[in-house]
């Protein structure tokens, strides 16, 4: 569990908020059952799916701001970086299911490449933020993490499992 969220995580906000969460990733985990073509069509239609969480994670962070009297940084936005990942991972999917199914040409695989290349640069921004919020004031060297101080490496080793 995200630090900063942890005062405020048995609130009936995020309760409902981590339900419809979790309803739309039951739902994109029972896609990947379907075979890789039906998968590769069923993705837009997600897009919605992510509006509403979009809508709900914004108004679930303002709340948890106001009631700490925080501004929104990288790092203390939990809900609203948890729905950006869920959204990048699905975008890339769909892109990297073309590859699988033969659906690019030649000509379209510079376009392609550069909008993956887009998208992993936002995810690797987005887990910065979600890092740096794991850091608390310790900001690590995400250079090479083995370099950071053992406070952060402490925090990394208790809320993650690399």
């Amino acid at each position: 569990m995200h630090p900063f969220i942890g005062k405020y995580f048995d609130t009936m906000d995020f309760a409902e908020f981590f339900n419809k969460y979790s309803l739309v990733v039951r739902e994109l985990i029972s896609k990947s059952l379907r075979n890789k073509a039906r998968q590769r069509r069923s993705i837009p239609k997600y897009y919605e799916d992510f509006n509403i969480l979009f809508n709900d994670a914004n108004a679930y962070d303002n709340q948890i701001l106001s009631l700490s009297r925080l501004q929104p940084k990288e790092g203390n936005t939990v809900a609203l970086t948890m729905v950006i990942n869920l959204s990048l991972t699905n975008s890339l999917e769909l892109l990297t299911k073309g590859f699988d199914l033969d659906l690019y040409s030649v000509t379209e695989l510079p376009m392609i490449f550069s909008y993956l290349k887009y998208l992993y640069t936002l995810l690797v921004l987005n887990r910065k933020s979600m890092i740096l919020g794991m850091a608390g004031n310790d900001i690590p060297n995400l250079e090479d993490m083995s370099q950071s101080s053992p406070k952060f490496l402490a925090k990394r080793a208790k809320f993650s499992s690399l």
